[in-house]
């Protein structure tokens, strides 16, 4: 990078506001992700100054469903560039990112056939009351060095369009709930270096204490989920009825004219 900079000084006989130019020129080696983050500096902005709450209850339901899929697209992104294993583990129990479990973050019987399990009763092990009972996770292996991170990002390419969201909060309707972490939250006995599994897991804000989504964030993508969590079997009732063939309808027809004979007599 090249910087080329003049500046006129001021005029010991008159003000003259200082004035300043600067030439930038940018070469490669430069930074330019193909990874979009699901947190920004403008998702910050917009939290802050910006009237999220007006604009959120403003959008239509197609809207909000598209901003959902945006948002698990970012999501997976950003999964896709981790090394979750790392993150979980560390090198050792104390650079661990993951917090050790106790009560009712702890199973009482650990994730059948699950080998996830360093270090030990830590956050995102077989031992993880928040891990899905559907998904056990392989032992590192010289095919798979990184089963967590593995598992991620083929759980985050599944709900990576609306479908899969709605089939997986038809199935757990409170799943999102539960594992989204709330913005700013920091739970019990989480401290700035080991947390629990709550999304996004291990990583941290600014503040150093765990990344969490901007409020409206949050606020939009639990309002979508409540206005689609219903029993799958009563969303198939409410969804629409599919065309009737052309034989059908013809003796709808038929019946109708016979009913409708029947009344004039």
């Amino acid at each position: 990078m090249a910087l080329r900079c003049r500046e006129r000084a001021p005029s010991t006989t008159s003000k003259v506001p200082l004035v300043a130019r600067a030439n930038i020129f940018v070469g490669p080696p430069d930074f330019g992700p193909d990874r979009r983050p699901f947190l920004s500096l403008a998702d910050e902005l917009q939290d802050r100054c910006s009237g999220a709450d007006k604009r959120n209850a403003a959008l239509s339901h197609k809207d909000r469903e598209d901003w959902v899929r945006d948002l698990f697209e970012r999501v997976y992104e950003t999964v896709s560039l981790l090394n979750v294993d790392h993150l979980q583990r560390g090198g050792s129990v104390r650079e661990a990112r993951s917090i050790l479990l106790s009560g009712k973050r702890l199973r009482s019987k650990p994730l059948h056939g699950d080998e996830i399990t360093l270090p030990r009763r830590h956050a995102m092990t077989k031992w993880d009351a928040l891990r899905n009972n559907a998904y056990a996770v392989p032992a590192a292996s010289v095919d798979e060095p990184l089963p967590l991170s593995e598992h991620a990002r083929t759980r985050h390419l599944s709900i990576l369009d609306t479908d899969g969201l709605l089939e997986l909060i038809a199935e757990h309707p409170d799943r999102l709930k539960e594992l989204i972490r709330q913005p700013f939250q920091v739970e019990k006995d989480e401290t700035d270096s080991q947390t629990t599994m709550r999304m996004p897991p291990f990583m941290r804000n600014s503040n150093a204490y765990p990344l969490t989504l901007s409020v409206w964030q949050y606020e939009l993508l639990m309002d979508w989920v409540k206005s689609v969590s219903m029993p799958k079997a009563v969303r198939a009732l409410r969804a629409a009825p599919p065309p009737v063939s052309a034989e059908a309808e013809e003796r709808r027809k038929a019946v109708l004219a016979r009913l409708n004979h029947i009344e004039k007599l």
